[in-house]
């Protein structure tokens, strides 16, 4: 059983009932959710919680909680479930692969698709290095377009970064999320 504290308490969750809701009617398909009076990280916490606390309460919701373990996937060993700034915006769905689509819920229309001066040169692997390590802390807002950038050094990044994601959205142009 869960503590009483507000962590896990009820006003908690109704708090974030209608974003669990959507999160679970858009699965597999990831969620952005605009949150503009919390930080992400305090977000990423409080809707966790708030899902933890449903899962093991009798509030009545419509949420199926049946659903519970197979969508928010830190209820059981081994899940995927990712909750991400991006865009000032809060991604919550399955954690992205460079294998995986980006499901239309990530907008990267939003991100020109020809060369632009924000674009990194992966040929510069110092400071494609150094901008991986800066995405993986978190500690950078907004996608990073990366052209020329061999894929088997996309595979070294992910290895070194695991908080780091880096789809490829065109021939030899990488986002790094």
């Amino acid at each position: 059983m869960l503590d009483s504290s507000h962590r896990y308490s009820e006003s908690n969750f109704r708090r974030f009932e209608n974003d669990i809701s959507a999160v679970l009617e858009n699965y597999p398909k990831a969620t952005l959710i605009q949150c503009t009076e919390i930080s992400t990280e305090t977000y990423e916490h409080r809707f966790r919680d708030a899902v933890t606390a449903l899962a093991s309460s009798d509030w009545s919701t419509t949420i199926d909680r049946g659903l519970l373990p197979t969508t928010f996937s830190w209820l059981r060993q081994g899940g995927s479930f990712i909750v991400k700034q991006i865009n000032h915006e809060i991604y919550i769905g399955p954690r992205i692969t460079r294998t995986s689509p980006l499901e239309s819920a990530v907008r990267l229309t939003d991100v020109p698709n020809k060369a632009s001066d924000g674009e990194v040169d992966g040929e510069n692997r110092e400071l494609v290095r150094a901008l991986a390590l800066v995405k993986h802390h978190d500690l950078m807002e907004g996608p990073v377009i990366v052209i020329n950038l061999p894929a088997n050094f996309v595979a070294e990044l992910e290895a070194a970064h695991p908080n780091l994601v880096i789809v490829e959205d065109a021939p030899n142009r990488y986002v790094m999320l």
